[in-house]
């Protein structure tokens, strides 16, 4: 080997001992943050598991697909609204505790659930509208299910959050374990009792939402009453409106990826009924929700630690080092999703059964393909770190909506033509010029970065 390869070797060596030793030189309180981190993430892959088994088993696929597209009118009121101001009331709490400002806080709190309620409401409003235009009223209840399902759920999702931001992790893990475990076997249960529809299944689902948003509005009160103490009178500055300025690029990068993750379902509902959809459903979310956790769970493991080797960005080594922390995370996420892929190849069609049944089986084919879809789509996610690392995540928007229009199009026009595979070659595509395009954004943002650290550097030592 080389001087100039054994030096190279010694580094990666270097990065590693050190993320290694940033790991078990936590003290106990980091580390017990990490283990709940982590019992919250196990707990939405055990729901997700719990849901999609007793759905399938519980309702036909017609049923099934009438309520994976109710989810997606959940997933709206969260993705879209209450998660994009949730990040800027995590990111704030910390501001209005140092500041002193926490009554300020919990009235911009409040002010944003009232909105945000009430934009819910309108929103129920007009689709109820256009369902009875459009002779689609079987559809109704189902929508105002879904749609307060999704608002009773981001009450609880900004609950945990500022709980998460107040180092309450213990509380904010139970309660996500607690939500993603029980709202299946509610539905479960409500659907036991009275009919096999969509509708039911969802009811069950709003009632443990709503149990739940009284649960967490619990906890984030006492966070807030323990820490009102410290808190002066207002300075007449609204705090409001710095959330609001903080979240507005969330708010636009979630509606984004909302219309990207779930065009596809619409689009074979608008050619090919909810039977096609809840078959076509249960595959893509297998494909789909191992990855959420795998990029989840590296996220969680190494941007932190990348955080902390490049710090104030002012040493070329250490953003260096920080650099090669997200290699390593980007290399780990390409290596368990091809061997992802590789496992669906070989028992693609045994796995669709064991998670629903029989009835769910004539899209197993498309398993690996579909995979392959959305590994390239959260490759293009966690490439977007390397942007946060150097404070550039503004420069990944174009990225998303692009992306999230190319999904679109090609999902509406191909499933026309080609059913399914259609939808899963249109995905393909959109997630090959989203990891791409990433992939070039990180380089451009890290490299300019990197020279502009070097050139200070050296204008110091002169």
């Amino acid at each position: 080997m080389t001087a100039d390869g054994r030096q190279a070797e010694g580094r990666k060596s270097g990065v590693l001992k050190k993320s290694l030793l940033y790991i078990v030189g936590m003290d106990v309180q980091s580390t017990k943050e990490l283990f709940w981190i982590f019992l919250g993430q196990v707990g939405m892959g055990l729901g997700w598991f719990l849901g999609v088994k007793l759905m399938t088993r519980m309702i036909s696929p017609e049923e099934f697909g009438r309520f994976s597209l109710g989810n997606t009118w959940m997933n709206l009121m969260l993705v879209v609204f209450f998660s994009p101001i949730g990040q800027g009331l995590m990111r704030y709490w910390s501001i209005a505790r140092a500041q002193a400002r926490v009554s300020d806080f919990g009235r911009a709190s409040t002010r944003f659930r009232i909105i945000l309620t009430a934009v819910s409401i309108l929103l129920c409003v007009v689709l109820i509208g256009f369902s009875v235009l459009m002779d689609l009223k079987n559809w109704i209840w189902l929508i105002v299910l879904s749609i307060f399902a999704g608002c009773a759920s981001g009450w609880s999702s900004m609950d945990m959050l500022i709980l998460t931001a107040d180092r309450r992790r213990q509380a904010a893990s139970i309660l996500n374990f607690v939500s993603a475990c029980f709202k299946p076997m509610s539905a479960a249960l409500i659907i036991f009792v009275t009919t096999s529809t969509a509708d039911m299944a969802m009811l069950g689902y709003l009632i443990v939402s709503l149990f739940l948003a009284g649960v967490s509005g619990f906890f984030y009160q006492r966070a807030v009453t323990s820490s009102i103490g410290h808190s002066r009178i207002s300075n007449g500055k609204d705090m409001a409106t710095d959330i609001l300025s903080f979240s507005w690029p969330f708010l636009t990068w979630g509606a984004f990826i909302w219309i990207y993750q779930f065009c596809d379902r619409w689009a074979l509902q608008m050619f090919h009924g909810p039977t096609v959809v809840g078959m076509y459903s249960v595959v893509s979310q297998l494909a789909f929700y191992p990855l959420v956790f795998l990029s989840g769970l590296l996220q969680l493991f190494f941007m932190p630690i990348a955080y902390d080797r490049a710090g104030g960005l002012k040493s070329a080594a250490d953003m260096a080092a920080a650099i090669r922390i997200l290699m390593i995370m980007i290399g780990c996420y390409i290596l368990c999703s091809l061997l992802l892929i590789g496992f669906y190849r070989l028992i693609g069609t045994w796995t669709v059964l064991l998670i629903s049944s029989f009835r769910y089986t004539e899209y197993a084919p498309l398993l690996p393909w579909l995979t392959l879809d959305w590994s390239l789509f959260f490759l293009g996610q966690l490439l977007t770190g390397f942007g946060m690392l150097v404070n550039r995540t503004r420069a990944y928007i174009p990225v998303i909506i692009i992306s999230s229009i190319v999904a679109s199009v090609l999902c509406l026009y191909l499933s026309r033509i080609q059913g399914p595979s259609g939808v899963v070659l249109g995905l393909g595509i959109a997630g090959f010029i989203y990891a791409v395009w990433s992939m070039w954004i990180a380089r451009q943002v890290v490299i300019p970065e990197r020279i502009q650290i070097g050139a200070t550097k050296a204008g110091g030592q002169q």
